[in-house]
C-alpha cells in the first residue's frame, strides 16, 4: 500500500513541476512567441495582355470632342465625336488586316517547319512519358 501512494504521489509531482514553474514567471507578461519563418514567394511578372491596347485608351482629339459635346449636347458635335470614333475604328481594322496579311505570308512558311518537325521525329504535346488529358494514347488500326 505504501508503494502504491508513493507512486501516486510521485505522479502527481512530475504532473505539477511544470505547472508551478509556469506560474512563477510574471502572469501578466507571456513571453512573445517565437518569429514565423516566412516562405518568400517568387513575384512572377505578369504575361502580357492580349488584344489591342490602343482601344482602352481614347485620343486626345476624341476627348476633346467629347468634351465639347458635353458641354452643348447638338447633332453637330454628336457627329463629330461619331466620325472621330470611326476614323479609330477604321484605322484598328486596318492594322488586323496588316496582321493577318503578315501571317498570311508566313503560312507556307510555318507549315513547311511544322511538316518538317513532324516526319523528322513526331510532334509532341505535352510532356514526354505522361499521358494528356483524354488519357494515354491507343494505336489507332491500320488503315485498309
Amino acid at each position: 500500500m505504501k508503494v502504491k501512494h508513493l507512486m501516486t504521489a510521485l505522479l502527481a509531482a512530475a504532473i505539477a513541476a511544470p505547472v508551478l514553474y509556469a506560474a512563477e514567471e510574471e502572469p501578466g507578461k507571456n513571453p512573445p512567441p517565437p518569429p514565423a519563418e516566412r516562405k518568400e514567394m517568387k513575384r512572377r511578372p505578369r504575361p502580357p495582355m492580349r488584344g489591342p491596347r490602343e482601344a482602352a485608351k481614347p485620343s486626345k482629339e476624341l476627348l476633346d470632342a467629347v468634351k465639347v459635346y458635353r458641354e452643348k449636347p447638338t447633332e453637330e458635335n454628336k457627329a463629330k465625336v461619331r466620325s472621330i470614333l470611326e476614323k479609330e475604328f477604321d484605322a484598328r481594322i486596318k492594322r488586323e488586316e496588316e496582321r493577318i496579311a503578315e501571317m498570311k505570308s508566313k503560312k507556307a512558311e510555318q507549315i513547311d517547319k511544322r511538316l518538317e518537325r513532324l516526319l523528322k521525329r513526331g510532334e509532341r504535346r505535352g510532356r514526354p512519358g505522361r499521358p494528356g488529358p483524354e488519357g494515354p494514347e491507343k494505336p489507332r488500326p491500320p488503315e485498309p
